[in-house]
């Protein structure tokens, strides 16, 4: 790129920058103070050759011009020359006069405070002196905003707030590097940029592809990269490597003048933890460029939870459930009701699968209270598993019963129902005794049986049926305890229909039946081997 700024060593001042086509500073050029040692103020006049000795210091005044972007660099190259150290503060001082119009030039603020733009119509300039290469990171920043203010006094010192110079004040700037401490024979240089729109330095590498919060071992890493555009017909070769090893070129292209966009598929790290990517960027114009990211690779922790879960507990019952945990390393099993950690146990898997029991014990005091109960799995880099997880009412201590058979919809009108299950008492031994009721009729007695504490005992009876035919009904089963405290009560509906046939064919068993006003034909077909 050929430069549009020229740099002069002659000017009133201590050196002079000029855009080519147009005028950006005060006809005095840019003024150079300096303090050694903390010590009072001195500048700079201006010399042909650039180079000044202040002190023990040699001090050098440079520019470059950079290709890549419409920009110049200037340089303060610095060395103290002596035995002794010292410290050296240096502060440049000017005013933004573009098209040599100092009240009527606009000074904004660039974001991040990296410096300040002046702009009159058309023409600009930009003072970036933070935040990027080729930039020395300055200590203050100072330009006027009103009338009274004072660049020249304030040399030294950083604005209270850094807004819009509007027009009709003028425009004057100042900004400094502070006590910086050289040993003898120490070179420091301290540089910053005057240009024009976007800087760029280098060819920029762009990962367009969001970093995932892992990938797992037997995944490959896929990466969508961008390459920015510097300069028209330089050759380009980018290049990937993963922990510094195996580095492998990728693309190589022309820069055509826009942006290169890159798919590439990293292969996948079979090793488990942080790994480093990076993309090598080479051209045949200017130095490499660099671009590195962390990816973690590991297999996320997989749980598997058996076991039947109510939506009610009795206090103090105990319920178990298996879990099946895998993982390729180690993992913690963390249980949690509602927002308290019951348990967090360290589980070595290394790519197994560890089958584990669980047992929940439901505390006495919290009858009719809602809970939420969650398991999930957590590795060493803290990814976690899905989670299992539900929710539960507390209900008080009274017997339970439960069907180890299920009951069917429709019986024949001569047969009877087969009633089979459990019962268990949850405080202490006593007497259960089993009671059925149809259709809200006075309840039967069915069982009576002593039992010890939360131990299931089965049970089963017979029931014959009475209801008429084509009749629906409502069948209610429980128990009470010597307290005469309920359990759970289970209904259960069915019909009563006219007749089955049965007709021998490989027990075949066929059902043909009126039933409210329908003909309905069932058919079951076992077929024994």
């Amino acid at each position: 790129m050929t430069s549009n700024w020229t740099f002069s060593y002659s000017a009133t001042f201590t050196y002079d920058v000029r855009h080519k086509d147009y005028q950006i500073l005060h006809s005095y050029g840019i003024e150079i103070y300096y303090k050694i040692d903390g010590g009072g103020q001195s500048y700079l006049f201006s010399r042909s050759n650039g180079v000044w000795t202040i002190g023990e210091f040699e001090f050098k005044l440079l520019y470059e011009n950079v290709e890549s972007s419409d920009y110049i660099n200037i340089i303060y190259d610095v060395t103290n020359k002596g035995t002794r150290s010292h410290s050296l503060g240096i502060s440049s001082y000017a005013g933004l006069y573009i098209d040599n119009h100092g009240t009527s030039t606009v000074i904004n603020p660039l974001e991040g405070n990296f410096g300040f733009e002046g702009i009159y119509n058309d023409h600009s300039a930009k003072f970036i002196l933070r935040g990027t290469e080729r930039v020395t990171d300055v200590d203050t920043i100072f330009y006027y905003r009103t009338n009274s203010d004072s660049t020249l006094g304030n040399l030294w010192k950083n604005r209270s707030s850094y807004d819009t110079k509007p027009v009709g004040i003028d425009s004057w700037f100042a900004f400094s590097w502070q006590n910086r401490n050289f040993e003898p024979q120490e070179e420091k240089k301290f540089s910053f940029l005057i240009g024009r729109g976007e800087y760029i330095d280098n060819y920029k590498i762009t990962l367009k592809t969001p970093v995932k919060d892992f990938y797992p071992l037997i995944s490959a890493i896929r990466n969508e990269v961008s390459v920015s555009s510097v300069k028209e017909g330089v050759k380009v070769e980018l290049f990937r490597s993963t922990d510094g090893v195996n580095e492998e070129k990728i693309d190589s292209f022309t820069d055509n003048g826009s942006s290169r966009e890159i798919i590439d598929s990293a292969p996948n790290i079979p090793s488990s933890g942080w790994h480093t990517i990076k993309y090598h960027l080479t051209s045949d114009k200017f130095p490499p460029v660099y671009y590195s990211f962390r990816v973690l690779s590991t297999d996320k922790p997989e749980l598997e939870v058996e076991g039947d879960v109510k939506t009610e507990y009795f206090a103090n019952e105990v319920f178990p459930l298996k879990v099946t945990i895998y993982d390729d390393s180690t993992v913690f099993l963390i249980t949690r009701e509602d927002d308290t950690v019951l348990e967090n146990e360290k589980v070595i898997c290394n790519g197994e699968s560890i089958t584990k029991t669980i047992n929940i014990t439901i505390p006495n005091d919290r009858v009719d209270t809602v809970h939420v109960f969650r398991i999930r799995l957590r590795d060493e880099f803290n990814i976690e598993s899905d989670e299992f997880s539900f929710t539960y009412k507390v209900v008080e201590v009274r017997p339970d019963i439960v069907l180890s058979r299920a009951l069917r919809l429709y019986y024949n009108v001569l047969s009877s129902i087969e009633v089979s299950g459990r019962f268990r008492n949850f405080l202490g031994p006593t007497e259960l005794c089993l009671f059925t009721s149809i259709n809200g009729s006075s309840p039967s007695n069915q069982k009576c049986e002593s039992v010890s504490d939360n131990q299931f005992h089965d049970f089963r009876f017979y029931y014959k049926i009475t209801s008429s035919i084509d009749s629906i009904n409502n069948l209610t089963i429980y128990c009470l305890n010597s307290d005469q405290t309920k359990s759970n009560v289970i209904f259960h509906e069915f019909g009563v229909v006219s007749r089955i046939f049965l007709i021998n064919h490989q027990t075949c068993y066929k059902s043909y039946f009126s039933f409210n006003g329908y003909s309905v034909l069932y058919i079951l077909i076992n077929v024994k081997k």
